[in-house]
């Protein structure tokens, strides 16, 4: 088991919400002793969905459960199959994971209707998991036909709230000292909860090695490399531009007129503007409901003090470049 495996407890959305309900009620009717009306239970859902983290969740609530992943299961099947069912059988909840890996081989398959069909008469639960990137692959009319009579639910992509509680669980558990708006760079970033756990160590092992969290720079390049992409947005530019100042974006939003509050607003103004090209009005809107002549005397005093203070140019190119390389 990953010493940083974060997968203990799933965080349930707004999304998954209906979901999660659903597959609660029927396995604690299992808990009670009553069975579960479906089997098996398939959960599909998109890569870095929350796949995994569901099926661990409700092992780890539910009394002498058994998991195995799908790669694992092939092997087995290939290696011992009897040995693999000695191992589960006694299992009131078995969850197999990846189950479209065991669509590629036929004896798999076979075992696992073995599996599901000795567990139904034992009432007994089994949960499986699909991602729908693979739905391409096929399984055998005789599974098809169980996974058919089963009970099935799609999990959304988790949402900016799902991926933000995500994140502060894991700075918490490795003891990543960061802000919350630090955070929801991260989170903003990471469109699922894969790449925002590949994210969180590259964090972690940038800090073993310099000490100190990446800048906006060195964490725009990990992003980049763990798979990150986002639509360059108002939100973004603000977040960069508080980063970078050692500001949160609630801060660049707020009346407060502070120097260096000021000024980072203003720059973030006149990017929002540059690079998206926002109307006054609503960039009034954006930053707290500023006059929309507040605004335009903004990015008016950027654009001038550009050409004259070399440090700000060379400021607002490079958060200019940030935004853009966040692109993917």
């Amino acid at each position: 088991m990953d010493p940083h495996d974060s997968d203990s407890t799933f965080i349930v959305g707004q999304k998954n919400a209906n979901a999660w309900a659903s597959l609660e009620k029927q396995l604690d009717a299992l808990r009670k002793g009553e069975g579960v009306p479906y089997i098996p239970i398939v959960i599909k859902g998109s890569s870095g969905s929350g796949k995994t983290h569901l099926l661990k969740e409700f092992s780890r609530k539910t009394d002498n459960s058994a998991y195995v992943s799908g790669r694992d299961f092939v092997y087995a099947v290939l290696e011992s199959p009897t040995d693999l069912f000695s191992k589960i059988r006694d299992a009131s909840l078995l969850c197999v994971d990846d189950v479209h890996f065991i669509f590629e081989n036929e004896a798999a398959q076979r075992e696992l209707c073995y599996v599901i069909d000795r567990f139904s008469e034992n009432g007994q639960a089994v949960i499986l998991a699909m991602s729908t990137e693979s739905l391409g692959k096929k399984a055998s009319p005789a599974l098809e036909s169980r996974m058919a009579m089963g009970f099935a639910v799609t999990l959304a992509e988790p949402d900016l709230d799902v991926r933000f509680r995500y994140v502060l669980r894991c700075f918490e558990e490795r003891n990543i000292r960061a802000d919350r708006d630090y955070a929801l760079t991260v989170a903003r970033l990471c469109q699922n909860l894969r790449t925002v756990k590949g994210t969180v160590n590259k964090i972690e092992s940038f800090i073993d090695v310099t000490g100190q969290l990446p800048d906006s720079a060195e964490l725009s390049r990990l992003l980049s490399d763990s798979g990150a992409s986002l639509e360059l947005s108002a939100e973004t530019i603000v977040t960069m531009v508080g980063t970078r100042y050692g500001l949160s974006s609630k801060e660049l939003k707020s009346k407060k007129r502070d120097q260096r509050i000021v000024e980072a607003r203003q720059i973030a103004m006149y990017l929002c503007r540059d690079l998206l090209g926002e109307s006054y009005p609503n960039l009034g809107k954006i930053f707290g409901g500023k006059d929309h002549s507040t605004v335009i005397y903004s990015v008016k005093k950027i654009e001038d003090a550009k050409e004259s203070d070399k440090n700000l140019n060379i400021l607002i190119n490079e958060l200019s470049r940030l935004c853009r390389t966040m692109i993917r």
